[in-house]
């Protein structure tokens, strides 16, 4: 019973579904119901309790997880309702209980409990941190826009399944004309607010365009966007006099009111005479460009 009910424990404090609940507390059940061999009132007091400590512990395990007495006290509870489940249920005739029995239970529990608990947390948080690694290996920190990296494993798989089904697809690199300038009068961290904004604004784009597509960050004030179909010229050029002129609208009231921005954007479709996915991108041609300058007012 202290394994099942320190294993209970641990599932309901890192589940996150509600069959999860469920299933445990059945299992509970099942196990009272066949190790029963008195049938009082007592039997049912305490699993009742056991389900009510497996309930509150998954209702609010966000926040338990936050505190380790809040944890330990919860372990506690659970067990005393194990050790109380478990006495109720031997209670017979030919079942002596020797003294100190029921106390050395309980403490066993909590030993096992406090183990297979810190352990527990342990790998919880490495696999935690093993995710936001990983996540920060493919996603952008300042614009929050997948990277570089992303973007070219994104060209190899849509190049991998244009030569497997004939799957097209159109790539547009974005530039932020004369951003160095941004740099030179504001200074950098406006510039990083400034990026922000446009890939949030490409982002929105993306989001809202009539085909897939998805936008990232190429590095500097260079941006991308995949998109999942072939389009043809004037597609390419109405796709990306719009991206310009949602660029042109943004406004940047945290660095200058008066700032206003362009972008050069390049577009390549992927053809039968690739032999590579870096074939396409390198052989873009410029389907809109902004003015020779960016339009900067110092404040």
């Amino acid at each position: 019973m202290n394994m099942l009910a320190v294993t209970i424990f641990l599932v309901v404090t890192g589940s996150r579904r509600w069959w999860q609940l469920v299933g445990v507390d059945a299992i509970v059940c099942l196990y009272a119901w066949a190790r029963t061999v008195h049938n009082g009132p007592a039997v049912w007091i305490s699993l009742l309790l056991v389900l009510a400590c497996t309930t509150v512990d998954y209702l609010w395990r966000d926040w338990t997880r936050q505190s380790r007495f809040v944890q330990y006290g919860l372990l506690l509870l659970t067990g005393a309702a194990a050790v109380m489940l478990n006495h109720a249920m031997l209670v017979n005739e030919s079942f002596t209980v020797v003294p100190g029995f029921w106390l050395r239970q309980w403490l066993g529990l909590l030993i096992l409990g406090v183990v297979a608990l810190e352990y527990s947390t342990t790998l919880i948080n490495a696999l935690e941190n093993t995710r936001e690694l990983a996540r920060n290996a493919r996603v952008d920190g300042l614009t929050q826009l997948n990277n570089f990296n992303t973007f070219n494993e994104a060209l190899v798989q849509h190049f991998t399944e244009y030569e497997e089904h004939k799957q097209g697809y159109s790539v547009f690199e974005l530039d932020v004309d004369w951003f160095k300038r941004i740099n030179d009068t504001y200074g950098h961290l406006a510039g990083n607010r400034v990026l922000a904004t446009v890939a949030r604004g490409l982002s929105n784009c993306t989001a809202g365009a009539p085909w897939p597509a998805k936008a990232y960050r190429l590095g500097g004030e260079e941006f991308g966007v995949i998109m999942d179909v072939a389009l043809n010229p004037h597609q390419a050029a109405a796709a990306a006099e719009h991206f310009k002129h949602r660029v042109e609208a943004m406004r940047f009231n945290s660095v200058d009111p008066q700032l206003k921005i362009t972008v050069s954007i390049g577009q390549a479709n992927v053809h039968d005479s690739h032999y590579s996915f870096n074939d396409a991108t390198s052989r873009r041609t410029a389907t809109s460009t902004g003015p020779s300058k960016v339009d900067v007012t110092a404040s």
